[in-house]
């Protein structure tokens, strides 16, 4: 299980530098430990009204953090906050949308980022 995280976090830190997004839909708990200098870090997931993000993360120093989506050429962001170190929080979708996670490192040093993320999805009937 070790070699697993170990492995998964190693593709995740490839993907993460080459500048690549990761999409996928989440329903467990995602933790993420990464470093970063001003590459921006996404998380995008597919949600549909009633879905609830939970997220919390820490940092070694100040990053903008923001919860967004897009609506053609428009940008929306629920949660928007500049230059934190440390959050969490819950978004619930009101519309079906991808939600993307960003932290930009605004700085020039390298910072190091840990996250955990969940989207707990209602019982549909």
């Amino acid at each position: 299980m070790k070699h697993c995280f170990i492995v998964l976090s190693m593709l995740l830190l490839a993907f993460t530098l080459t500048g690549c997004n990761s999409l996928m839909k989440r329903d467990r708990m995602q933790t993420v430990t990464i470093e970063t200098v001003v590459h921006p870090h996404e998380e995008c997931m597919e949600m549909t009204p009633g879905d609830m993000l939970s997220y919390s993360f820490t940092a070694s120093g100040p990053f903008d953090f923001n919860i967004h989506y897009h609506e053609g050429k428009d940008i929306f962001y629920p949660v928007s906050q500049k230059a934190v170190s440390s959050g969490e929080g819950s978004y619930t979708a009101e519309r079906a949308h991808i939600y993307c996670l960003m932290w930009t490192n605004t700085r020039q040093e390298p910072l190091s980022l840990t996250y955990t993320f969940r989207v707990d999805k209602p019982e549909r009937k």
